[in-house]
């Protein structure tokens, strides 16, 4: 039996704008930073074994921070990027949801994509794909996983067999927000969903605690 622990990157200057932040790549702002050292310090005695994290800049920040806290080996897997929003990218969500291709795309983000963007169930491929080879790497091992809004409620949808249309609007994800999955001779089991006890008061203010909507 085997744990994979699935953080949420903290703040940054477009997660508290209110903007798509899919392969955009701002850095965590001051509270994204806080909130970082808050968890690897929370967090004194993990049973991680290893690191995976998705290439961008807000991931790899609290990789480092988390690894040099607790000398664990960080692996970089492009399939746990963000959901591509394409021509979206870093627009506030009221510039475009009016548009006729936003309001489809809602509806059925599964099949459907932003403009030059990608789908939900590419999202559910490329990264539950990371998650079964973590599994197969480290079969009786915990380990943590660093990666994005939209990401992580499309692999609980995928694993706990939850509707990909719905992963919007049935899973809650809030900032630097902690989730589990644990894993037994095939079967998935939701542990923790969203959890946020590792974050002092004022950086749970600075947390979107509802953790819906389309901006990540």
């Amino acid at each position: 039996m085997a744990a994979v622990y699935i953080l949420r990157h903290g703040q940054t200057d477009c997660t508290r704008q209110g903007r798509f932040c899919g392969r955009h790549d701002p850095p965590l702002n001051a509270s994204g930073l806080a909130m970082a050292r808050a968890f690897a310090e929370y967090y004194s005695s993990p049973t991680w074994r290893a690191i995976y994290t998705s290439p961008l800049q807000r991931t790899v920040q609290i990789s480092a921070i988390v690894s040099k806290r607790h000398g664990l080996p960080i692996t970089v897997a492009d399939g746990l990027l963000e959901l591509d929003y394409g021509l979206w990218d870093d627009r506030l969500k009221r510039e475009i949801a009016s548009k006729p291709e936003y309001i489809a795309w809602s509806a059925d983000p599964e099949a459907l994509s932003p403009p030059q963007g990608e789908t939900a169930s590419e999202v559910a491929r490329r990264a539950s794909a990371v998650i079964d080879g973590i599994r197969c790497t480290h079969p009786a091992e915990d380990v943590l996983v660093i990666t994005h809004k939209a990401t992580i409620r499309i692999l609980i949808c995928h694993y706990m067999g939850i509707d990909l249309r719905r992963f919007r609007e049935r899973i809650a994800n809030p900032i630097a927000s902690l989730t589990c999955l644990r894993f037994d001779r095939g079967e998935s089991m939701l542990m923790t969903l969203a959890d946020v006890a590792h974050l002092p008061l004022e950086c749970r203010s600075n947390s979107d605690s509802a953790g819906g909507g389309g901006t990540t």
